[in-house]
């Protein structure tokens, strides 16, 4: 499973379909998963408002060292965090996703967790179905 959740990750058109809160929906997926890569998100809410989001890949993604990532709300352009994300196989058919962030200041980190709500991964396991 962890090469799977790796996967999905890793592919700038599947990780839209399970990051962020369940009522958005992923409107724009632009973007790559080599070093140097930019990418884009476009979330939209049932309202139709947009949210846009913005990165840089670096380095090179794998199942065994994960993806990193910068990250920018583009509601608040200029507040830039370093993301990484991991897959640890638990056994059993059962990953760990972790998530480290690191923002600029602690207004940007409060402001982000602030900001999710209950955004996550609700979504995954449906998508891991089709799989």
């Amino acid at each position: 499973m962890r090469r799977e959740l790796a996967s999905l990750d890793i592919r700038h058109d599947t990780r839209p379909l399970w990051i962020g809160p369940e009522q958005m929906e992923a409107v724009e997926v632009t973007g790559g998963a080599t070093h140097g890569d930019t990418w884009t998100l476009v979330h939209q809410d049932p309202e139709g408002n947009e949210y846009s989001f913005r990165g840089v890949t670096h380095g090179e993604a794998s199942v065994e060292a994960g993806s990193f990532r910068t990250f920018e709300w583009l509601g608040m352009p200029g507040h830039v965090s370093f993301e990484r994300l991991t897959f640890e196989d638990l056994g059993g058919d059962r990953t760990r996703i972790e998530a480290t962030a690191v923002y600029l200041s602690p207004e940007d980190r409060d402001g982000m967790y602030d900001s999710m709500g209950d955004g996550g991964y609700h979504r995954l396991d449906p998508l891991l179905a089709t799989l």
